[in-house]
């Protein structure tokens, strides 16, 4: 039981430390049980991606295309920025009446 006890407490820190670095364990996703419905994720990163929303966020913007442009090293995408985003869409109609989830237009 000491044992146990202890890894609790040592688990209570490390979570403590985590949430004051602004990591969490929530999943919005999860809480609100649709976890497995692709559209609401599809919709609801589509809103962070979009500059242009009442959210007036723009930092998961701005480290969404960081992460893609360090994915996309020595093209046209590595050093992208929020400002190149022209719109976001979710369920965008391309090439033989298929669709994308998110699709990101950029300015020229």
């Amino acid at each position: 039981m000491e044992k146990f006890i202890e890894r609790l407490l040592e688990e209570d820190i490390k979570f403590e430390k985590d949430v004051n670095n602004g990591l969490s364990d929530i999943n919005i996703f999860d809480a609100l049980n649709i976890e497995t419905k692709e559209n609401y994720h599809s919709k609801f990163i589509a809103y962070l991606i979009d500059i242009n929303k009442d959210h007036y966020q723009k930092n998961f913007a701005k480290v969404f295309l960081e992460k893609l442009g360090k994915s996309l090293v020595n093209t046209k995408f590595e050093n992208l920025n929020i400002e190149d985003i022209k719109s976001v869409e979710i369920e965008a109609c391309i090439k033989d009446n298929r669709r994308i989830d998110i699709l990101i237009t950029l300015s020229d």
